[in-house]
């Protein structure tokens, strides 16, 4: 049986890092109006006329099937007025349940920790891939708490 997750985002530690030495050089009041400065090449989306960094480098849809999980990327067209510049719409993978292993991971340098949410982070059993850090999207930590929760439990079952 397959289930298919929409608005997944993903990340790396690495994203995280650089995350958040964006957002601490900035301050939290030029990143909530968009007055800070981001690397032109980094991950960003517009609210309003102003460009705003975000804690992933791309988004799309994750699909659990019997024996693998699989990520597509969205192509980013303006939605709901909002903008997107430099995500990777062509990062893709797919991976077999029996060389994963998973964790949670919490950025533990985050610009404010009222922002700070618990990834997945799906690793292979022998090094086979990079670290791949995982969280369903949305708006409000607790939605976002309650889908990633359900997907660590799905993921969970098919892993172990």
């Amino acid at each position: 049986m397959e289930q298919t997750f929409d608005n997944i985002w993903i990340s790396s530690i690495a994203h995280q890092e650089e995350f958040s030495q964006i957002a601490k050089t900035n301050g939290w009041f030029k990143n909530l109006f968009g007055l800070g400065k981001t690397p032109e090449d980094f991950p960003q989306v517009t609210t309003g006329s102003k460009y705003h960094p975000v804690a992933y480098f791309t988004k799309g849809s994750l699909q659990l099937f019997e024996r693998e999980v699989e990520f597509h990327p969205y192509r980013f067209e303006a939605d709901n007025g909002k903008k997107y510049k430099n995500l990777n719409i062509d990062y893709r993978f797919d991976l077999k349940y029996n060389s994963i292993r998973i964790s949670e991971y919490l950025n533990p340098a985050p610009f404010m920790n009222k922002f700070n949410i618990r990834w997945l982070k799906l690793s292979g059993k022998n090094n086979e891939f990079p670290e791949i850090l995982v969280s369903c999207g949305g708006t409000g930590r607790g939605q976002i708490r309650k889908d990633n929760e359900e997907l660590l439990g799905l993921l969970a079952e098919k892993i172990h």
